[in-house]
């Protein structure tokens, strides 16, 4: 039997975890909220925010983009929020590793990273062609996301820039996740 640890939430989308502490945000509320991982009350960790979609979680921070085209954080306990990037096209799948932030643009075809603590954001893929990437991971080596209209998953090779790039999977042959990679 599932166990309620928040109810009466507005839409939660996606969810994220740590060793003490769940985390998700609420699409039609604006909010990033966390509660504990045995339940108790719940904690609004920023509120306001356009439609926040996808999350990730390190020892530090919460990350989440925006629909008004943001990739944001805030501490795990809570205060002021930290702007990593703007100006995005429709950021929503999120990663995170020990110093970056990686995230999709589904509106802009494109696979994106920034550093921990904001800066210039870099393009790791620009995948063309009505690509629409959403969820998103990374395991310190490489980047892997899924592309929901050329039903793929695919890879880059290394964490930066580069010509090289992996589709793993595809119910549809002959589409690929990816026109190019960026370099």
């Amino acid at each position: 039997m599932p166990v309620i640890l928040a109810d009466l939430q507005n839409q939660p989308f996606y969810v994220a975890v740590d060793g003490t502490s769940v985390y998700w945000t609420t699409y039609g509320g604006g909010t990033v909220m966390k509660v504990p991982r045995g339940g108790g009350s719940t904690t609004t960790l920023a509120s306001g925010e356009s439609s926040p979609c996808g999350i990730a979680v390190d020892g530090t921070s919460v990350y989440w983009a925006t629909g008004g085209g943001t990739v944001m954080k805030v501490p795990l306990g809570g205060g002021s929020t930290t702007t990593l990037a703007s100006g995005q096209s429709g950021p929503c799948g999120i990663a995170v590793d020990g110093t970056s932030v990686y995230w999709t643009n589904t509106t802009g075809g494109t696979v994106m990273k920034v550093p921990l603590g904001g800066g210039s954001t870099t393009t790791l893929a620009s995948l063309g062609g009505g690509a629409t990437p959403y969820g998103i991971a990374v395991d310190g080596t490489s980047v892997y996301w899924g592309n929901s209209d050329a039903c793929t998953v695919a890879w880059s090779f290394s964490v930066v820039p580069c010509q090289w790039s992996r589709h793993l999977g595809s119910r549809s042959p002959g589409r690929t996740a990816m026109s190019t990679v960026a370099s």
